[in-house]
């Protein structure tokens, strides 16, 4: 894993106020405009994936045009350029970037005391940039194991 880059993804995920796990940025062909200037009207709600996780790799590595982010992995997705490039086996990038009973958020739900509804899913838009950014770190340091 290349726990270096997501530390510096777990940084700018706590500096920005652009950050929720349940909203996925609108892609080409929707009028993108700079991931650090996106209003609410652009989001598009319940995606089901923690895709901001992976998007936030791939701004930090490729610069904000989504165009970019797959760069010279020629074949791959945003998803999947993200996972390539933090080192991730499929099964890691699932619990990291999907909203599933098997992910890394649905693991810490008790702990930050995410309401967690009747199929037993954390409330993802209840984590917060600092929360998301404790556990990109302790995921990082092995401390929550992916």
């Amino acid at each position: 894993m290349n726990a270096d880059l997501l530390n510096q993804v777990a940084d700018l995920i706590e500096r920005t106020d652009r950050f929720n796990l349940s909203y996925l940025v609108r892609g080409p062909g929707d009028g993108r405009r700079s991931v650090f200037s996106l209003r609410a009207s652009e989001l598009l709600h319940n995606c089901q994936t923690t895709a901001c996780v992976a998007g936030w790799v791939n701004v930090l590595v490729a610069g904000e045009d989504p165009d970019r982010w797959v760069g010279d992995l020629d074949g791959e997705d945003g998803l999947a350029a993200a996972r390539v490039r933090l080192g991730l086996s499929i099964g890691q990038a699932d619990r990291l970037f999907y909203a599933n009973e098997n992910s890394v958020w649905n693991s810490q739900a008790e702990r930050f005391d995410w309401v967690v509804d009747y199929d037993g899913l954390a409330d993802w838009s209840e984590i917060t940039a600092a929360q998301a950014a404790t556990v990109l770190r302790e995921v990082a340091s092995g401390v929550i194991d992916l």
